[in-house]
């Protein structure tokens, strides 16, 4: 199975609803873009409407590979931007592009959490021709992919979480992301002034990295769950049961974590982490509190086409269309659906 051959085989739509308003502080926007992160494309809105970086909105990072659709707001307090400048903005070409379509005005911002879900459509390429068994609603264990941890984001949430600045302002540099060279110019003056040098990047970003860290601790903690089990079986490398598991709450660790549900304090001390690394006063807004993640993961409004495979003879494609909840991963989903035992 290959997922991801080209981004038109991954597609996602974010599905919200905001209450609009004849003419309220927020505009909506919708952002169309292939080949760019969301917070690159962010970062190409607030040069473009000459704003600050902290006056854009949105609910979620969306993949760089694919196709994807998501709502953003601008804080528009001065007024500043209109419904023509929108219309006139282009970026890119036709393999690579941002573009965005005014959507409405609202008294609120678009944030983290607001989502209601994402629509996906995913082509699953170099299979050979199997009936796929598609129930109404799939349960799935909720799993972060791959994609949470690209290059270096542990190694980046980690040497924060321990206080270790110098290592993550060298590995964001070496990563060569659009604010690097702002952090090099910060270094070069002051070579020692690391705290300086995050602070030229987003703190949704780093957000980002300490996220990962937790994520990375939920994953092994719901295998563990998933080995419990008698019955299981691997599909890219993640561990699943064969048979229906009841679905509960797992712990994403913080500075205010007690209970120990999921054996999450073990495997904190396997990373030789504490709750208390997750209190970073050195950046505000950076410490990161306990919360909670479901066990399981549901797909619905499920369908899918399967038809000959144009890019690999003698193999077919799937075309598989569904709904996930915020947050959780399409591409766990597919590996779950297409890789288990009949």
């Amino acid at each position: 199975m290959i997922l991801k051959f080209k981004p038109e085989d991954f597609i996602v739509e974010e599905k919200l609803s905001f209450k609009k308003v004849d003419h309220g502080r927020y505009i909506i926007i919708t952002v169309e873009k292939k080949g760019y992160s969301t917070e690159y494309a962010a970062s190409v809105l607030t040069k473009y409407f000459r704003i600050q970086r902290k006056m854009i909105g949105y609910a979620g990072m969306k993949d760089q590979q694919a196709i994807t659709t998501q709502y953003m707001s601008i804080d528009n307090k001065y007024e500043n931007v209109s419904k023509e400048k929108i219309a006139a903005f282009a970026y890119g070409r036709d393999d690579r592009y941002i573009r965005v379509i005014f959507q409405g005005y609202a008294n609120q911002p678009i944030s983290l959490g607001v989502l209601d879900g994402n629509y996906f459509t995913i082509t699953a390429r170099d299979m050979d021709l199997e009936k796929i068994k598609i129930e109404k609603e799939i349960f799935f264990i909720n799993y972060f992919d791959e994609q949470r941890f690209s290059k270096h984001n542990l190694d980046i949430g980690f040497a924060l979480l321990k206080k270790n600045f110098a290592k993550a302002c060298s590995l964001l540099i070496e990563g060569n992301h659009h604010f690097s060279e702002k952090m090099r110019v910060v270094l070069e003056k002051e070579p020692r002034n690391f705290i300086a040098a995050l602070q030229m990047v987003p703190l949704k970003l780093l957000l980002l990295f300490i996220h990962a860290v937790q994520s990375q601790i939920f994953n092994e903690c719901a295998k563990q769950v998933v080995e419990q089990e008698t019955n299981t079986f691997v599909a890219s490398s993640f561990v699943f049961p064969q048979k229906p598991l009841e679905n509960r709450q797992l712990i994403m660790p913080g500075f205010d974590m007690k209970s120990d549900e999921g054996g999450v304090k073990s495997v904190l001390q396997q990373y030789d982490v504490t709750p208390q690394d997750f209190i970073i006063r050195q950046i505000p807004g950076l410490s990161c509190e306990c919360s909670t993640r479901m066990f399981l993961a549901k797909a619905s409004e499920i369908a899918i086409e399967q038809s000959q495979d144009e890019c690999f003879p003698n193999k077919v494609k799937y075309v598989i269309k569904f709904l996930l909840h915020k947050g959780s991963y399409a591409t766990i989903f597919m590996k779950y659906l297409l890789l288990r035992p009949n």
